[in-house]
């Protein structure tokens, strides 16, 4: 009778110990509004990064693909290189005076951007639209290029904006032409599903993922895009090429 009831207790009290061993050596993560906060005063402080991004679209059975390298010097400097089954682009901006040519050319053309348009950090606009993001769980930690990340994982309502616009609409034609696109895009079956990487010693991110999918009609679609940071503070130089 003992022997029967050590048989019983003793894997259960072993299995009780290992899940308190697993509890105790495992970290939440911090809270992800801190985080994101914590991010975004990093990159504030950065002179300078490298950008990776590339992008696939598959839609049909027939996926495509391109590429996009680049470098950005604060506070308002970006060098990019496109590449991809639709033609390869240079682009480079400062300020808000664009240069833009085939990368196959040595024709530039200039562009001057409306003051309406101010120059962006591409890296705070991603941690900017995930402040405002609901919803972002941990996952496991991950390494990114050998840096230990907190990684978190959320979802978007593409549609968040174009509902709030019906709702605070009051002119009845201009309300019923938004409800109808709403209903119209609702149809799609759209979802956007985000992903982030940031370091935890320096709370710099590393990576973001962006997956948009879609079906309508009986077509489906699914494009992701992924951001990847690196050489922060590297020496950079952005000049007009003309």
């Amino acid at each position: 009778m003992r022997k029967y009831k050590c048989e019983k207790i003793f894997p259960a009290m072993l299995a009780f110990l290992l899940l308190t061993m697993l509890i105790g050596c495992s970290s939440p993560g911090p809270d992800p509004g801190e985080l994101i906060a914590k991010a975004q005063l990093a990159i504030s402080e950065v002179e300078s990064y490298r950008i990776e991004m590339p992008i696939t679209i598959t839609q049909n059975g027939k996926t495509t693909q391109s590429t996009s390298q680049g470098e950005f010097v604060s506070p308002d400097r970006m060098h990019m290189i496109k590449t991809g089954e639709d033609g390869n682009r240079e682009s480079i901006r400062i300020g808000q005076t664009e240069y833009d040519r085939n990368a196959d050319s040595n024709n530039w053309e200039v562009h001057q951007i409306p003051e309406s348009l101010p120059f962006a950090n591409p890296a705070v606009i991603i941690l900017e639209e995930l402040d405002s993001l609901a919803g972002l769980v941990a996952m496991p930690d991950e390494a990114v290029d050998s840096v230990d990340c907190f990684h978190y994982k959320g979802s978007i309502d593409p549609l968040q904006d174009l509902r709030e616009m019906v709702a605070k609409e009051s002119n009845p034609k201009r309300k019923e032409s938004l409800q109808q696109t709403l209903e119209m895009q609702e149809q799609m079956e759209m979802s956007v599903v985000v992903e982030v990487w940031i370091g935890k010693d320096d709370y710099l991110m590393r990576q973001h993922h962006w997956t948009l999918s879609q079906k309508f009609e009986g077509t489906a679609m699914e494009a992701t895009a992924i951001w990847k940071f690196y050489d922060f503070n590297e020496p950079v130089e952005i000049e007009p090429p003309l």
